[in-house]
C-alpha cells in the first residue's frame, strides 16, 4: 500500500481513539457534610459542645473536631481533589482592630481516630492528631467562606476527621447544627473510568507508534522508487 494511501488511515485512526478518550475524562463531584462536629477547650476541660451552632479554633487552648464518612466514593476511585468548606461566624481577639485586619491564619491538621462523638467529646477525650499541617486558610473576613485543600487525606481514607486551630484569633464557623453545613466537595474517577482511560492512552500509544513506523516505511519506499527511477 502506498504511503499516501497508509497516512490517512492512521490519522483517521488516531482522531478516533482520541474522541473517544477525551468525553471519558469527564469528572464525577459529590458533596458529604460531617457526620460530626464539635470543639474542645482547655480552659473547659469536661465541658462538651456538641449541640453549639458553631465549632470554635483558637491556638492550643481550643480545638475544633468535624468527622467525615465519605464511604460511598470506593477506595479503588480515584480521587482528583477534596476542599473543606467553612463559613466564618465570628472572630474574637479581644482588640477590635485585629478582628478585621490581624492575619488569621487557621490551620487544619488530621487524624484517622473516628471513635469521638460530637455529644461527649471534650478536652479530657479528644483524639489526637497528626501534628503535620494538610493546609491553612486566612479566615479573615466574617461571612466568608473558608476552604482547606485535604485531598491527600481523603485519597488514603474514607473516614477521618479534620481538626482546626490558629494562632492568635478565637474564630468561630458555623457547624452543621446551624444554616450553613461545612461541606466537603470532592472530584473523583470511577476506577472503571480510570482503566478505561488507561486503556484508551494504551491503544492510542501503539497507534501512534504503528503510525510512525508506517510513515517512516512510506519514506524509505519513497526513497528506494526515486534511486530506481
Amino acid at each position: 500500500m502506498k504511503f499516501k494511501k497508509i497516512l490517512p488511515i492512521v490519522i483517521i485512526n488516531l482522531i478516533f481513539i482520541i474522541s473517544l478518550i477525551i468525553p471519558i475524562k469527564a469528572k464525577q463531584t459529590d458533596q458529604f457534610h460531617p457526620i460530626a462536629d464539635s470543639y474542645v477547650s482547655e480552659i473547659y476541660p469536661d465541658e462538651n459542645y456538641g449541640n453549639e451552632t458553631y465549632i470554635c479554633a483558637t491556638n492550643e487552648s481550643t480545638i475544633a473536631y468535624i468527622k467525615f464518612d465519605i464511604t460511598p466514593i470506593p477506595i479503588d476511585d480515584y480521587v482528583n481533589s477534596a476542599q473543606l468548606n467553612l463559613k466564618v461566624q465570628k472572630l474574637r481577639s479581644g482588640i477590635i482592630l485585629w478582628d478585621y485586619h490581624y492575619p488569621n491564619s487557621v490551620v487544619a491538621y488530621y487524624t484517622t481516630n473516628v471513635e469521638w462523638n460530637e455529644n461527649d467529646i471534650t478536652w479530657n477525650n479528644k483524639p489526637e492528631f497528626n501534628p503535620d499541617a494538610i493546609d491553612y486558610d486566612h479566615a479573615s473576613s466574617v461571612g466568608n467562606w473558608s476552604d482547606w485543600n485535604i485531598t491527600e487525606v481523603a485519597r488514603e481514607n474514607r473516614m477521618f476527621t479534620i481538626v482546626l486551630k490558629n494562632a492568635d484569633i478565637r474564630t468561630e464557623f458555623y457547624s452543621r447544627e446551624s444554616d450553613f453545613i461545612p461541606t466537603l466537595v470532592i472530584s473523583y474517577t470511577e476506577k472503571s473510568t480510570s482503566d478505561l482511560i488507561e486503556l484508551g492512552f494504551n491503544i492510542l500509544r501503539w497507534l501512534i507508534f504503528i503510525g510512525f513506523f508506517a510513515a517512516l516505511l512510506g519514506i524509505i519506499y519513497i526513497i528506494i522508487r526515486k534511486k530506481r527511477k
